[in-house]
């Protein structure tokens, strides 16, 4: 913090920006973005210029501000990318108006062991990786392992009074789970991969309520799922994931002691 008393509205607006961007924001990856904007006020003095107490007052209220934001999303995994501080127009010489623009990227593939430049798998039947089909694995298991990562299924106490499971595939969700027609086992590069983990993770775990919708009824939680791929070459052209998800309603039953 600056510990000057006065500064000018221009200086001011700069010192707000540059300090909201060096605490606030990330330049982690994102896939979706969702934007808002406030307005602030700073008195002006006869001579020009701002008090630093007030400097100060605004930008607790825009982290306020920022806090709030979050708090009305749902995602897992979401962070601050941007804040764009500009002035606005106004008559009024004893008043200057700033509007910030702030941006809240969401990313659950952070929640996931990383998709790398080297994850270009084939479809599924265990073909291996696009340039090595001598492989023990394919998109559809690399898929699976991540979604059964041990920090998001909840298939440890064993305690559940009621099972749930379902099972959806492309047409349930158009252009979210891999479908693909082609004459030879298709190739899905890892930003396809990356797309379809981050799409495939609101479908298990966000309810019908929820945006994006998925699967999960109201206070279960999931479980793990099975990810299944069509027979080689199949004689239709058509290849395709198909996800089986399986839920349970936790008993909450204090165990013996």
């Amino acid at each position: 913090m600056r510990d000057e008393e006065f500064m000018s509205p221009d200086s001011a607006m700069w010192y707000l920006e540059a300090l909201y961007n060096a605490t606030q924001t990330t330049d982690t990856t994102f896939n979706d973005l969702v934007t808002f904007e406030r307005t602030y006020s700073l008195a002006v003095n006869e001579n020009g210029t701002v008090n630093m107490s007030d400097v100060v007052n605004v930008y607790n209220q825009m982290l306020t501000d920022l806090n709030f934001e979050f708090s009305q999303l749902t995602e897992d995994y979401k962070f601050s990318v941007v804040g764009d501080l500009e002035q606005q127009a106004t008559r009024d010489g004893s008043t200057v108006v700033l509007g910030l623009t702030g941006g809240v990227g969401i990313n659950p593939l952070a929640l996931y062991d990383p998709i790398t430049n080297a994850d270009n798998w084939r479809y599924g039947n265990m073909k291996g990786k696009c340039v090595d089909p001598e492989w023990d694995s394919d998109a559809g298991i690399q898929l699976k392992v991540r979604f059964n990562n041990p920090a998001m299924s909840s298939d440890t106490s064993g305690t559940w009074l009621i099972y749930y499971q379902t099972t959806v595939n492309h047409n349930n969700y158009l252009g979210k789970i891999f479908y693909e027609e082609a004459t030879s086992d298709p190739c899905i590069e890892y930003s396809e991969l990356q797309y379809y983990l981050s799409q495939g993770h609101y479908i298990i775990h966000n309810t019908s309520s929820q945006t994006p919708k998925g699967e999960r009824p109201e206070s279960y939680v999931y479980r793990f799922m099975k990810l299944w791929t069509n027979n080689n070459n199949p004689s239709d052209n058509q290849y395709w994931h198909r996800y089986q998800i399986f839920y349970g309603l936790p008993s909450n039953i204090p165990p013996i002691e």
